[in-house]
């Protein structure tokens, strides 16, 4: 008698693996080689948040700011 559900397969016959396990595999493998770039990128963040709270610190350019983003509606 054969059984109508075939046997489990970790992976399917095309070479790829579905679910979660995809998802960690595809981000080890995306991880960059260069760690200064991880740096760089971090970096990168800091910055322009810096530059976004400081900006704040200024009550006018906070009014500037709402006001353009009022005069689109």
């Amino acid at each position: 008698m054969v059984h109508p559900v075939p046997e489990y397969q970790p992976h399917p016959p095309s070479g790829r693996s579905a679910g979660l396990g995809t998802a960690l595999r595809s981000a080890e493998a995306m991880s960059p080689t260069r760690p200064w770039l991880v740096g760089a990128a971090w970096l990168a963040g800091a910055v322009v948040l810096a530059a976004v709270f400081l900006a704040y610190l200024n009550p006018h350019t906070a009014l500037d700011l709402a006001n353009r983003v009022w005069s689109c509606f």
